[in-house]
């Protein structure tokens, strides 16, 4: 077989992030990292995992194997080293007209590197192909090798621009079995859209430095801002919030932005003062939403407590972080609102 650099534009069509000209698969630049640093250290390190980031490419190669070196083992004890480490691998099936499973890499976790087979075919017909990197990692390197005849291009998404997300560790992916399963992974299957995918586990405080961080990426579609889940656990989301938008607006005066309140929790059933702060911050987001519509700004709200129907403590890992099935609910209601939201 042939190896080859995912890095390499020639055989590979690489999206979600900006700054992958650097080393590694990164969602800020190593100076965005080093800026922000001093505000938020945990966002500066997160940036190096490599939620959202994904390959499109297509090839007659019979045989398609993944080759990666990670920054650490997987560690986490809530989601599967599937989800956190792994890589999945879509194809197109025209049987279906969308993107189906191939399948996804199974590692040894104790191990920081992997070479897995990710299945084929009996034939030499072309193929188009998805690859979904981890998660909750940084990835140090990644090569694809197929069989050494075998062709290979890049493929791309028929909409030139991006969609942003910028959000909480539920946005980065936690606690979903596979990266595939990340809702902004499975709208860009959907919506045929590339997505910057900017969760931060714990650490989405809406600081100014990030609005201009994200302000500056070029081709923006739309904003989506879902933070509620840690800055609105206090006073942050109402302090911080309103000087992000002033600011992200210097950059995209005339993207659409949709702030999106939390889903529901676990705790949402027994614990009164989180109930009355989720309350409150609701009230918060319309009224934001309603002064920046009255100044004739495209300004959406989402309401995320009602994207689990019946028991929305079924949708999740521990009351907090969506299973699959959760993430798909999300994905489900996005979709929707997109579409009434995207020309």
């Amino acid at each position: 077989m042939k190896y080859y650099d995912l890095k390499d534009n020639k055989y590979f069509g690489l999206f979600g992030s900006d700054t992958l000209d650097e080393e590694g698969y990164n969602r800020f630049s190593q100076l965005e990292r080093k800026k922000i640093a001093s505000i938020n250290k945990d966002v500066s390190y997160l940036a190096t995992n490599s939620a959202g980031i994904l390959a499109k490419f297509i090839t007659n190669s019979k045989k398609v194997v993944v080759k990666a070196k990670l920054n650490d083992k997987p560690n986490m004890a809530h989601m599967p080293a599937t989800g956190q480490c792994g890589m999945d691998l879509y194809v197109y099936d025209e049987n279906i007209h969308d993107y189906a499973l191939l399948d996804v890499t199974m590692l040894d976790i104790n191990k920081d590197e992997y070479e897995i087979d990710l299945g084929h075919f009996t034939t030499n017909k072309n193929r188009r192909y998805i690859l979904h990197l981890p998660l909750y990692i940084g990835v140090k390197e990644i090569y694809i090798a197929l069989d050494d005849e075998a062709i290979v291009y890049s493929d791309k998404f028929n909409n030139n621009e991006r969609i942003v997300v910028y959000g909480t560790s539920i946005t980065q992916g936690g606690c979903v079995s596979r990266p595939g399963m990340l809702h902004t992974n499975i709208l860009s299957r959907w919506l045929d859209y590339e997505f910057l995918n900017y969760g931060f586990s714990g650490s989405a405080f809406a600081e100014k430095e990030i609005a201009e961080i994200i302000g500056k990426r070029k081709n923006t579609k739309l904003l989506i801002i879902d933070v509620e889940a840690n800055a609105g656990i206090d006073e942050r989301m109402e302090e911080n919030l309103p000087i992000f938008l002033q600011e992200y607006k210097k950059y995209q005066p005339k993207v659409p932005i949709i702030l999106t309140s939390r889903i529901l929790f676990a705790l949402d059933l027994y614990n009164q003062e989180r109930v009355k702060l989720r309350e409150f911050y609701h009230n918060f987001l319309v009224s934001l939403t309603k002064k920046y519509n009255e100044l004739g700004e495209k300004m959406y709200f989402l309401d995320g407590s009602k994207f689990f129907a019946d028991n929305f403590t079924e949708y999740t890992v521990d009351g907090i972080h969506p299973t699959d099935l959760g993430s798909w609910a999300i994905a489900k209601a996005y979709n929707n609102f997109l579409r009434k939201v995207l020309p």
